[in-house]
């Protein structure tokens, strides 16, 4: 059975992952992969920060988290190679 389609809006957060379906290595050069590991570490702490500003439900820190983790998927987007998004 096919995985049900993603409803897609704008300014919606979609989780990301960079693994192969073949067991072979997605990066082809290590600097790469610790490039993408770099931007992930960032992007995941962004995430605690928004997750955590939302909890305390402060506004002005809300809308910086916000404004971090979005930026932060749209970098971790561009090292994301072409072959494992097709």
């Amino acid at each position: 059975m096919a995985r049900p389609l993603r409803i897609e809006f704008f300014g919606a957060l979609y989780h990301v992952t960079s693994r192969g379906d073949r067991p072979e290595p997605i990066y082809e050069v290590d600097a790469d992969r610790e490039q993408a590991n770099a931007l992930a570490t960032d992007l995941k702490e962004a995430m605690a920060d928004l997750d955590e500003a939302a909890r305390l439900q402060d506004g002005a820190r809300l809308q910086k988290a916000y404004v971090a983790v979005a930026t932060g998927f749209s970098n971790y987007s561009k090292v994301i190679p072409a072959q494992a998004l097709s």
